[in-house]
């Protein structure tokens, strides 16, 4: 019988059990077709004066082998942006990369006046999947990137976090994950503007872990546990609710997992339905799966009607959801 696991390190020093976490992290990467690439520590400060960085935030150096080469990078993103640019200038337009790396700025409040701060940064951009005759193009790297986002936290034992979508000039589409009501990362669609000042072509999607503090996340998670499935078998109730356009599933998926609700597994979205005639104007018909699971004894329609009953009524509460 097949387990669910995450990942544990063996009895060893705390930085080399970090290298650990990087190592099963990017070999998680390679198996889903990522290449790893290392981005120069250096840029050209023109190219950062061009993105609003002010002069007094930069690290300068003095770079005698390469003048235009002047200070440390302040962001990865800039310069995993140039390694694409190379890529595609020599038609390599289905890209998958990442990179573990280091940002440098200066510090005005430290001992020390620099700090640098180290990140996992994953880019898409092109078709996702490799062509194949049954299957059809994807190009809908927004998605495929959240659900690798997604594995990488579980695979760590970091599942109680919340999804924020905030605005950014570098994002067209930006959403944060919360732990601790901090950042852990963000990922989205970057802005054409952005991606065009490094003449890229086509859609460009980005996201950006902070290391340090996934370290420190993981280090305190005391999940980490073979837990043997159920003997009893999972139930799936499906939830169709007519919200406003402008709710969010990120709003739902939010509520729902806030809600205390007894033996609630998971929950997806699977269907979104719009029409003016059937539910409406600025409508929308979100339909989730929910699934149930008790591991000591097989459910009951009562426990599981009440369960959903709570579920809607909360849904209702803080969206004005109504059922379909």
């Amino acid at each position: 019988m097949p387990s669910k696991m995450q990942v544990s390190f063996a009895n060893s020093s705390e930085s080399s059990i970090k290298q650990q976490l990087k190592e099963k992290t990017a070999a998680l990467l390679c198996d889903l077709g990522f290449n790893e690439m290392m981005g120069l520590s250096l840029m050209e400060s023109r190219v950062l004066a061009a993105s609003g960085y002010n002069s007094n935030d930069l690290v300068f150096i003095n770079n005698t082998s390469n003048v235009h080469l002047d200070v440390m990078r302040p962001d990865i993103l800039r310069s995993g942006l140039t390694s694409l640019q190379y890529n595609q200038n020599r038609q390599q337009t289905d890209l998958k990369l990442f990179e573990f790396g280091k940002s440098y700025q200066t510090s005005k409040n430290d001992q020390w006046p620099f700090k640098e701060n180290d990140f996992l940064c994953i880019y898409v951009t092109g078709t996702v999947t490799n062509p194949h005759w049954q299957l059809k193009e994807n190009k809908n790297g927004f998605f495929y990137l959240k659900g690798i986002l997604v594995q990488i936290l579980q695979k760590l034992g970091l599942t109680n976090y919340t999804l924020q979508e905030v605005q950014s000039d570098d994002y067209e589409i930006n959403h944060q994950v919360i732990f601790n009501n901090k950042s852990i990362l963000q990922f989205g669609k970057l802005a054409d503007t952005l991606t065009k000042s490094f003449d890229l072509r086509g859609d460009i999607y980005y996201a950006q872990i902070d290391w340090n503090y996934l370290w420190m996340l993981t280090k305190a998670n005391k999940s980490g546990k073979i837990t043997a499935p159920s003997k009893f078998p999972s139930v799936r109730r499906d939830l169709a609710v007519i919200v406003d356009k402008s709710i969010t599933w990120e709003q739902i998926s939010t509520i729902l997992k806030e809600t205390k609700v007894s033996f609630l597994s998971s929950f997806d979205l699977f269907d979104v339905f719009e029409d003016n005639d059937k539910i409406g104007k600025d409508k929308k018909s979100l339909a989730i799966s929910i699934i149930f699971e008790n591991s000591s004894q097989t459910l009951k329609d009562s426990d599981l009607e009440k369960s959903m009953n709570v579920l809607q009524a909360r849904l209702k509460e803080k969206t004005g959801a109504i059922l379909r």
